[in-house]
Order: C-alpha cells, then sequence, then structure tokens
C-alpha cells in the first residue's frame, strides 16, 4: 500500500540489533474508509511516532488488512539505530 516491503524487508534483515524493527497497526471500527484519509492518517502517525526525523532518514512500510469486519492499517519501521 505504501512504501517499499522488499526494501524495508532486506534492511530488517541485514541489520544486527535485537530488534531490528518496529511493528503494529492502526485498527478502525469501519470496514474500511476512503484512500485519501488513510494516507493522511499514514502521514500523521509518522509525523508524530517518528518526530524529528525527515522522509528521507526512514524507510517505511504500510499494508491493511480487512479481516473480522475491521480496518487494520500494519506498519513496519526497521531501527536503524
Amino acid at each position: 500500500m505504501v512504501g517499499y516491503p522488499e526494501l524495508a524487508i532486506a534492511l530488517t534483515e541485514s541489520l544486527v540489533f535485537k530488534m531490528p524493527y518496529n511493528l503494529g497497526y492502526l485498527a478502525f471500527e469501519e470496514g474500511n474508509i476512503p484512500e485519501k484519509y488513510k494516507y493522511q492518517i499514514i502521514s500523521h502517525f509518522e509525523k508524530t511516532f517518528l518526530a524529528g526525523l525527515f522522509a528521507d532518514q526512514y524507510q517505511s512500510c504500510w499494508f491493511e488488512d480487512r479481516d473480522q469486519q475491521r480496518l487494520r492499517l500494519y506498519f513496519l519501521f526497521p531501527r536503524l539505530s
């Protein structure tokens, strides 16, 4: 959905940290929401979660799941330090 999954996975696999990534999801009661709102939510979450970093200082990967009649936006951030 957003980001480059292959790059995020390659970065994660190359790291030697105990916890090489942050993984989680944002859950919504709705089964789906319009695409433009998904991108706004992702943008605001990244600005909050990664406060102080510019977009070229991190790699993210987002994908969605609509299992169990609810929308979930999953994220993966390789931890580069």
